[in-house]
């Protein structure tokens, strides 16, 4: 048997350069299954940031609707500036309409936001204004008993609607 001292054996240290790729790959396919999920809740986030704008708004109509036993039907009878003037970060414009709300995306929102609408609408125990007003976002199932004022203009798919946004 032939014998050199350099040809030592050594135990097997470290990963081979396949094994290293074999371990990248599966990294890859397991980041691309969860990318989608982290997009969507990204633009859920900016959703649910959008709705906290109209905190003041719900709250102005309720006012509205004590003391006149009707809705505000555009932003100037709310006592609101304009449309094109309520903006935010996500937010285009807020359009009050027949007391319901409307969200309308762009601005620095996610591109699957941009030009899609949320709507808000009250839900009411008619003939009785003390009752609370219960506002039902998007595509959500209005409340036994109650009635809602003004039409949904939602146009964001339900998978990007906050869950108690969808229908």
């Amino acid at each position: 048997m032939f014998n050199c001292p350099n040809a030592r054996h050594r135990p097997h240290r470290g990963f081979t350069f396949i094994e290293i790729m074999l371990v990248l790959l599966l990294f890859s396919i397991l980041l691309l299954f969860a990318l989608p999920s982290w997009q969507e809740q990204a633009v859920r986030r900016q959703v649910r940031e959008a709705l906290a704008m109209i905190n003041d708004i719900k709250t102005l109509e309720s006012q509205h609707y004590r003391l006149t036993n009707s809705f505000p039907v555009d932003n100037a009878s709310a006592g609101l500036p304009a449309s094109d003037k309520f903006v935010g970060l996500y937010v285009r414009e807020i359009r009050v309409e027949n007391g319901a709300i409307h969200i309308a995306f762009g601005n620095r929102g996610h591109a699957r936001l941009q030009k899609q609408i949320l709507s808000l609408r009250p839900a009411i125990v008619l003939g009785e204004p003390l009752v609370p007003i219960a506002w039902i976002c998007g595509r959500s199932r209005i409340p036994d008993g109650m009635t809602t004022v003004g039409t949904d203009r939602t146009t964001l798919p339900n998978l990007l609607l906050p869950l108690d946004c969808r229908g």
